[in-house]
């Protein structure tokens, strides 16, 4: 029997309702797992620019993810600093409470904080790891980067994207191209590491140059210009350290 278009509206109206209520409701659920995935995919990529992605994935592979985030637990504490490089708030949890793609968008000042992870041993800090956050080609492209005590040299660095190009640009995720930072200088005087155009280039001996990758120019320059742009947003705090 055909119903009439009244009746085929309110019946719309009330599917819509119920089906949009269930899936908030679904979504008000999930809200803490989500944040539990999202605390220790951050941790999990704080780890991996201190050991290496390659170690962080055997250790999750062999012990599981959560062993990564006990890691963490271990050996990492932290502290968030200003734009003056000045110690805003201390301990882990500010630190990891800081989102950087907020502070990336911020337009004063008092917004934008900037966190600060040490990693030690033996009671004794041996790597401080900063947050990456820019563009890449496509979208956004985020990272950790550790650096020795000495605050300029590379010991490790991660790379995540939304949405670059798989085989090109989305290859900045790949161990082995990571592996290309270590060693490297983040800044010598005013001058900051940079990957160069191309790939299979030799640069040994070149503390401020990393080899790039081959028809990945555009998300390169998107990975330079986050490198850089952070390196001027901690400037303060490496003057004050020094």
């Amino acid at each position: 029997m055909q119903q009439s278009k009244g009746y085929v509206i309110v019946f719309t109206l009330i599917l819509t309702v119920v089906c949009g209520g269930l899936l908030a409701g679904v979504a008000e659920g999930l809200k803490p797992t989500i944040k539990s995935e999202e605390k220790l995919d951050k941790r999990y990529q704080v780890m991996s620019a201190v050991l290496g992605q390659t170690k962080v994935n055997e250790i999750a592979s062999n012990e599981g993810k959560a062993r990564v985030g006990e890691m963490f637990d271990e050996s990492i504490s932290g502290f968030v600093v200003g734009v003056n490089g000045e110690t805003i708030e201390e301990g882990v949890k500010a630190a990891e409470s800081v989102n950087p793609r907020s502070t990336f968008k911020a337009k004063k000042d008092k917004d934008k904080k900037y966190p600060v992870f040490e990693y030690k041993e033996g009671g004794k800090v041996t790597a401080y790891v900063l947050p990456l956050y820019g563009l890449g080609l496509w979208d956004e492209i985020w990272g950790y980067v550790a650096l020795a005590p000495d605050m300029k040299t590379i010991k490790g660095i991660t790379f995540g994207h939304k949405g670059e190009t798989p085989g090109l640009g989305a290859r900045i995720t790949d161990a082995d191209v990571q592996a290309r930072f270590v060693g490297k200088k983040l800044y010598e005087g005013a001058a900051v590491v940079e990957v160069q155009k191309g790939e299979g280039s030799n640069y040994d001996g070149k503390p401020l140059q990393v080899d790039g990758l081959s028809g990945a120019s555009m998300t390169m320059n998107g990975v330079n210009n986050m490198i850089q742009a952070y390196f001027k947003n901690y400037e303060p705090f490496f003057n004050k350290k020094s």
